[in-house]
């Protein structure tokens, strides 16, 4: 497998790098992981590189803290950066896919016009940024029931018997909250004029336990997201898998 497809070795490398290159002593390295109370860190995710004590980096995420204020951003969730490697300039402007814009302070992670951590900076962001998803396709919970007015829009197996729109999102939002799934995304098969049209639902996880939440839902198939799906979706985390709920 190739360093960059490996995030956590990829930061422990490039982190093991300045230090031999620089005896760089504002690098720590845990090859293990470690994790901070005082961070927003997800379940099962850990910090491999440090550095300045305010820079963390972990393979889902990056972290840092300015004047005592925690500061975050998910790699995937990256659509556009301002900066590449060696452009000099003092601030990285991140943009991420729900529309929140940060100011990073990339200067304080280079040396003169280098710097391997600067350098790991940009190469995660290119590395595991969005692929754009075209959100006249993909769309979120939330998005899509701003969006629909008829319960006819998602679910068309359901009917005449259809529980409507106020029960369906109320299942969806439950699930979409549960530690297990890390994302939730409705994918539109077709407009109905003005309503986006839903037969399919992505479970982005690790591991997913069947239970009643899923059952209630009853989806026609439920199974591997179909490569047609997975495309629109973009990459994601090697540690997930995508998971498809299908009404037929």
């Amino acid at each position: 497998m190739p360093l960059a497809d490996n995030p956590r070795d990829h930061i422990i490398h490039m982190f093991n790098m300045e230090v031999r290159r620089l005896k760089d002593h504002n690098c720590r390295i845990f090859p293990d992981g470690i994790r901070l109370n005082k961070l927003p860190l997800k379940p099962n995710e850990k910090i491999y590189g440090v550095y300045k004590e305010r820079f963390f980096f972990t393979p889902l995420s990056m972290i840092w803290i300015i004047n005592k204020t925690v500061y975050k951003f998910e790699w995937k969730k990256v659509i556009s950066c301002s900066t590449s490697h060696g452009s000099g300039l003092n601030n990285s402007h991140i943009k991420l896919i729900d529309g929140t814009k940060y100011t990073f302070p990339i200067r304080e992670l280079t040396i003169g016009w280098s710097g391997r951590i600067g350098q790991l900076y940009h190469a995660m962001i290119e590395k595991w940024k969005c692929e754009v998803r075209d959100e006249h396709w993909v769309l979120s919970i939330d998005r899509f029931f701003d969006l629909v007015t008829t319960s006819e829009a998602i679910a068309p197996n359901w009917y005449p018997n259809h529980p409507g729109l106020g029960q369906i999102n109320t299942w969806l939002k439950k699930l979409e909250n549960r530690s297990d799934i890390d994302e939730l995304l409705l994918i539109v098969s077709d407009y109905d004029d003005i309503d986006p049209c839903v037969q399919e639902v992505v479970f982005i996880v690790e591991s997913l336990d069947i239970d009643t939440d899923i059952i209630n839902l009853k989806f026609s198939y439920f199974g591997p997201t179909p490569e047609i799906t997975s495309k629109k979706i973009g990459p994601v985390d090697d540690r997930f898998r995508l998971i498809s709920g299908i009404w037929h």
